[in-house]
Formats: structure tokens, sequence, C-alpha cells
């Protein structure tokens, strides 16, 4: 009995391992943006580059060194699903070794197995020690710095180096995490003056190294989706109210994790040197995601601060004496830990596809078509690029991954929340009140969708023409061509004159055009008719149609009214106008006679014009009856022509 005792530690972190290992293959799934590094990586193995459409040139993925970790073990094994899991949960697994590893070189396990245990009940931490996306290597990554800078006052220049290599490559994992970095950078210039050199310099190669690569390959610095996410233009107080939701959401559904990161927080900046860069980091980490919107997926964003918070605990734990009655504590926690959501307890039932305040549980909404141990899994159908152009656009926000993955073959993707399209990415998102961060919808440009399947056919924005044209050379072009090195110095620095506010304007482009369903127009005399509206023969005179309320910019515009009556041609059975409707009055602004058509189909075209001191107001187009034979209305059109 004593024996056991004196090992008790050693056997309760065996316990807490093989439960942290249970857990993750209990909630282990893959992401739908997971797929879409896939995409890129499938495309990669068969030679097609780093592409996600076929021959375009973008980076899609935001996680360089995961990106090519996956890249060369998916190659070695010939298999992608089963890979990608077995590698996330082993470096996670690793991160939380490395965690009982340290407080074992500290004599003092305790302080690990309480940390820890705080930590299994995170469902932010569990939920994304899969996913597919970079969150496992950043917790073996953030874990092994500091392991190294925590367990000695003095480190040799060897392991200073391995410090700096290792931070490099963390940067490289998520860009953001440079907030986190940036004070331990900064505590290890002042604490190793005169070891910082050389290793500074081999980090600072590393990550210079990929920032030109990635100027000269894709066009940009920075990954494709920084700008379509954080460069949308948006008010900040609006970035700052989601924020403060995805908080809300964070602490509603998972107040552990905040808790832990607290605790963390608090703990290491009571001590002084590494501790405190690192709680530093963290507050620098947070209020960046506060400030930046923070995420649509719950918890994403606070799984690694919560990695990062419980080795603060467990270092600061580590140096005092553990009471006797704190594994009585752990246990209270255990049971009320227990609950229907904790990772450790939920199981192949899992499924959650509620959305609240714009975020969602992401392993929720796809575990139980993602999930490894879930019933129903059935993972995306693989296609391979082929060796042409699709013959097929498709215009998609959201599951851009799946389709990419099963559809990439037969479609090019037009992805208007501009995730994956070097050209949407430079426009501003369309003002919405409601928008949802990662989806911030963009206008897709007239004649876009036949641009990219012709490049024959000319964008009708003269000036998005001459940008498009500079990013395909970028995009598509041979790589050393110098005409594309040109190319891509201007689309860093030129100003296209582009007019971005109307891009952001929700109403219609000019060039574009909106079409409604007759069936899709209020009427007060007429009866659907399919998908049309209808107005029998001897029917009392009224109003035949009207709507559909379309806010428009102040411009000229066409509409066209698709309609077909059983009188001649010479019959006048009614009129149609045009009026700008307001809460108080509606003005007219245009007006017309309905004629017959001989029971054929009838174009009626006329144009009107939006005066600025009526922009942004409802139009409507109304067509009124008058009791002479049957009267169809089958379509209305808007076009707007400049």
């Amino acid at each position: 009995m004593e024996k056991i005792l004196s090992y008790r530690n050693i056997i309760l972190a065996g316990v807490l391992l093989g439960l942290y290992l249970y857990s993750m293959i209990n909630s282990a799934w893959l992401s739908d943006d997971c797929f879409i590094s896939l995409s890129q990586i499938i495309n990669l193995h068969h030679g097609d580059g780093l592409v996600y459409n076929f021959g375009e040139r973008v980076q899609a993925f935001t996680h360089p060194t995961w990106f090519f970790l996956l890249s060369f073990l998916t190659w070695i094994t010939g298999d992608y699903y089963y890979t990608i899991i077995a590698t996330s949960l082993l470096a996670s697994m690793l991160a939380i070794f490395i965690i009982i590893l340290y407080a074992h070189r500290q004599h003092n396990l305790s302080a690990a197995i309480i940390g820890l245990t705080l930590l299994l009940f995170s469902k932010a931490f569990v939920d994304y020690t899969s996913s597919g996306l970079e969150n496992p290597l950043s917790y073996l990554l953030f874990g092994w710095i500091i392991y190294i800078l925590l367990l000695k006052d003095d480190i040799s220049k060897q392991a200073l180096t391995l410090v700096y290599i290792a931070m490099a490559f963390l940067f490289l994992n998520r860009m953001d995490y440079a907030l986190i970095l940036f004070p331990i950078l900064i505590h290890l210039l002042i604490r190793y003056k005169s070891k910082n050199r050389s290793p500074f310099v081999i980090a600072a190669l590393i990550v210079s190294g990929w920032l030109l690569f990635s100027l000269f390959y894709f066009g940009h610095l920075f990954p494709n989706t920084y700008y379509a996410k954080l460069q949308a233009g948006y008010p900040l107080q609006d970035y700052l109210q989601r924020g403060f939701q995805y908080f809300k959401v964070q602490f509603q559904a998972d107040p552990i994790t905040l808790v832990i990161i607290s605790i963390g927080i608090v703990l290491g900046l009571l001590r002084q040197g590494i501790m405190r860069a690192v709680s530093i980091g963290l507050i620098l980490y947070l209020l960046y995601f506060f400030k930046s919107g923070g995420d649509f997926m719950q918890g994403r964003f606070f799984a690694v601060p919560a990695f990062v918070a419980t080795f603060l605990i467990v270092s600061f734990l580590s140096k005092i004496e553990i009471p006797k009655y704190t594994y009585a504590v752990l246990a209270i926690l255990i049971l009320f830990g227990a609950k229907s959501t904790s990772p450790l307890f939920v199981g192949k039932a899992y499924d959650n596809r509620n959305v609240y305040l714009g975020v969602a549980d992401e392993r929720g909404f796809y575990f139980q078509r993602f999930g490894l141990i879930s019933p129903h899994r059935h993972w995306p159908k693989i296609a391979t690029l082929g060796q042409s152009m699709p013959k097929e656009a498709g215009i998609v926000c959201g599951g851009l991954g799946t389709a990419g993955l099963s559809r990439r073959d037969k479609v090019f993707f037009i992805d208007y929340c501009a995730l994956t399209d070097p050209l949407l990415s430079q426009l501003p998102a369309i003002e919405n009140t409601d928008w949802r961060v990662g989806h911030q919808y963009r206008h897709v440009p007239v004649k876009y969708e036949e641009k990219v399947m012709d490049r024959n056919t000319t964008l009708f924005d003269k000036n998005l023409e001459k940008f498009y044209n500079d990013i395909y050379k970028v995009t598509h072009g041979n790589l050393l061509q110098k005409d594309r090195l040109g190319a891509i110095y201007r689309i860093n620095t030129h100003n296209y004159n582009i007019d971005k506010k109307m891009y952001k304007s929700p109403n219609m482009l000019p060039g574009g055009n909106k079409v409604w369903e007759g069936l899709e127009l209020p009427s007060v005399i007429g009866e659907q008719n399919g998908t049309s509206i209808l107005v029998r023969p001897g029917s009392r005179g009224g109003v035949a149609s009207f709507g559909p309320y379309e806010v428009l910019s102040s411009g000229k515009y066409k509409f066209d009214i698709t309609y077909n009556s059983s009188e001649s041609n010479q019959t006048y059975i009614g009129d149609w106008d045009v009026v700008i409707s307001g809460q108080d009055n509606t003005k007219r602004i245009k007006l017309g006679s309905l004629y017959g058509t001989d029971g054929n189909i009838r174009h009626l075209i006329d144009e009107f014009t939006v005066a600025k001191e009526f922009a942004d107001r409802s139009i409507e187009i109304r067509t009124f009856y008058y009791g002479k034979g049957s009267l169809l209305i089958k379509n209305l059109k808007i076009e707007r022509l400049q």
C-alpha cells in the first residue's frame, strides 16, 4: 500500500493521459476549413501547384507550417483523412506530455495533475485537438518553447537557437501568434544579449524566406483569408460588437476555458521573467481577437490560450506545496464537469447545429458527417483537377472545403466570401449590419462569372478589369515572366481608381441586374399560376402586380416586364408606373400604358432614372389591369445602366 501511495502521482498522471487520449478520440473530427487546405495539398501532390481552383495560385490556408507538415505526411502515407487525425492527436498528446514532463522535472507532479484536470474539461481545447486545423501543432510548439524557457534560468546558445526556430515556425503556423510571441522575444533579447544574434538571424531568415516566397508565388505577403476577413471595410464598432459576442458565447457555452485563461494570466503576472512575458502576450492576443471580431467557430481562438495558460498554472503550482485535500477538490470538479457537453463524456451521438450571435459549435455542426466515431460519417469524395479548365463556374459561400474536394474537376468556384478568390478578397464587403465573421459577402462583379470562364470577356467595371488582368497575370502567369513581376508590384502599390464605395453598397452594381418571378411580386387581384401571376378574364380592375421594393442608388436603370395578354396588340388593357416608395407618400417618376399581346409573350421595356434626392429609397414598378381579357405577369427584370 505504501509503495502504491509513493507512486500515486505517477499513476494519476498515467490515468490522466489515458483520459485525454480517450477524450480526443471520442471527439475527433475534421472541419470544412480543413478540407480547403486539403484541396490544396492534394493539388500540390498531383503537380498542380498551390492552387484551389484550376490554375489559380492563391494562399487559401493560414498555416504554412501545418500545411507543409500535413503535405509531407499524407504524401508518405498515401492517406489523407486518418493521417490528419492521427497527426493532430499525436501532436496534442505530446503537448500534454510536455506539461507532465515539466512538472516531473520540478518534482511536483501534483501541479500537472491539477492544471491538466482543469484543461480536460475545456471544450475549446479538446474540440481543437483535432479538426484538421493548426491548433495541435500550436499546442506542441508553444509547449516545447515554454518548457525550455521555464526549465532553466540560463540556456545554451544551441537551445536558444532551437527556441527561435520553433518561434519562427509557430509564427508561420498562424501569424497572429506574433502577439503572444512578441513579449517572449523581447524577454529573450534582453535576457540573452550575447547569445541572440545568430539565433535571431536564423529565425528571421525562416520567416522572411516564407514571406518573400508568398509575395513571389501568390502575389501577396499574407494569406488570402487575411484580406478577406480583416480588410472587409466594416467600422471598428462592428468588429468590437462581434468580439464581445464571441466572448459572450464562449462564456455561456464553455466557461471553464475562460476561467483557465484568466487564472493562468493572473498567476503569470504575479511572477517575473518568462511567465510574465507569456501572460502579457496572452492579453495582447485576446485583445486583438476582441478588436478583430472574434470568429464564427466557438472556442477556436480560445483553445491555444487555454493550453498556454494551463502551462502557466502548472509552473506556478510547481513552486508551492500542494495541499493534501486538492484531490478531493479535483474529484468534485470531475463530478460537476460530467455534463452532456463535456468532451470527455460526449460520444458518437454529438450533434449541435445551433448558431447564436453568429457563432457556431463547429464540431457539433460537422461531427455527424466528419466525426471519427460517428456512425453516419462519410468523408468527402476526392476528385483531382483535370488537364483543362472546368466547364462550369459556381458562385458559393460556405462548404468550400467539401465542394473543393469533390467537385473541383467540374466546377471553378467563385467564393463570394472571398476566402479563396484573389480578386474578391481585395474588394470591400457589402455593407450589412447583420454580417457574420468569416462570412463577409462581396458583390460578384458584373460579368465576373463569364470572365473566369472566358478571358475574352470584359468586366463591366473598366478599372476593375485592369486590376483583374494584373491579378490574373500574378495568379496564372509563368512565375518568372517579367510582366508578372511588374504586376505583383502594381497590385500591391498601384491605385486602380476602383470605386470601392460602390462595392460596399448593398444596392445593384452598374451593369448588374436582378430578376423576380411573377409569384415573387405582390398582387391585389392576381392568383398563382406556376411561377407567374394570372389575372383571369372578367376580373375586376385593380393592381395586378407591385413591388419589388428594391433599394436603388442614384443612377439610370432599365426594366423589363415579361407578360402575356389574350387581347390584341392594339387593345389598351392597363397602365404601368415606376414610383419611389416612402413612409408618408410615394413619388411617381415614370408612367406608361399596357397593351395586349395577341396571346404571345411580350416584353415591356423602358428606362427610368433615380435622382440623388431619392437614392437608397425603395422602388416599385406597378401594373394596373382594367378588366379586358387575361393578363399573365411572368417576371420583372431591373438592370442598372450606370
